[in-house]
C-alpha cells in the first residue's frame, strides 16, 4: 500500500487499546515499524501485558513513553463537572460537590476509566428508578452516597 504512495512525510498510524491486540498482530506492527515507512503511536492501558508488549515487540523502538497519572480530588471534580457540562447537564454538574467527589475519588483512586464506569452505572441506577416510577425513593436534588456505593459494588470497586 505504501509503495504506491509518495508521502512528503512518514505517515503516522494511531493504535488504541493495544493491550487487546493479539501477539501476531503486534508482531506485524513491529515488522511494519521496522521498515521506517510508517510510524505508530500506540495507546494502551497499564497492564502486565503492556510490559510484555514493550519488552518483546518494541523494546528498542520506543521513542517516548507517556504515562497518565490518576487525578487528584480537585482534578477529578473538574473532570466530572466538565464532562457533565459538555453534555448540557449543568444542574447535575453542580451536584458533584467536594464531599461527593471525595467519595468517588476514594473508590476510584482518581482513575479516569474507573470514574467513568462508576458514573455511567450511577446514572443508570437513577434511570432505573425513574423508569420504574420509584424516583421518589432516592434524593434527586443531590447525588446519593448510597447510589454511589451501589454503583461501586456493581462495577467491582467495592467487594461485596
Amino acid at each position: 500500500i505504501l509503495e504506491d504512495k509518495n508521502f512528503e512525510e512518514v505517515p503516522v498510524v494511531l493504535l488504541d487499546e493495544a493491550q487487546l491486540y493479539s501477539d501476531a498482530l503486534m508482531e506485524k506492527i513491529r515488522l511494519l515499524s521496522d521498515t521506517r515507512k510508517i510510524k505508530f503511536v500506540i495507546a494502551l492501558h497499564k497492564t502486565e501485558k503492556e510490559d510484555l508488549i514493550a519488552k518483546e515487540h518494541f523494546q528498542t523502538r520506543i521513542w517516548e513513553s507517556i504515562e497518565l497519572e490518576n487525578s487528584s480530588k480537585a482534578e477529578l471534580k473538574i473532570y466530572i463537572q466538565k464532562k457533565l457540562m459538555k453534555a448540557n447537564c449543568f444542574d447535575t454538574a453542580s451536584m458533584f460537590n467536594s464531599k461527593i467527589v471525595n467519595k468517588i475519588h476514594k473508590l476510584t483512586k482518581g482513575n479516569y476509566r474507573d470514574t467513568n464506569k462508576l458514573l455511567y452505572t450511577l446514572f443508570a441506577l437513577y434511570e432505573t428508578y425513574e423508569k420504574n416510577h420509584q424516583l421518589h425513593k432516592v434524593t434527586v436534588n443531590q447525588i446519593s452516597p448510597k447510589l454511589i456505593e451501589m454503583a461501586a459494588i456493581h462495577t467491582g470497586l467495592i467487594d461485596a
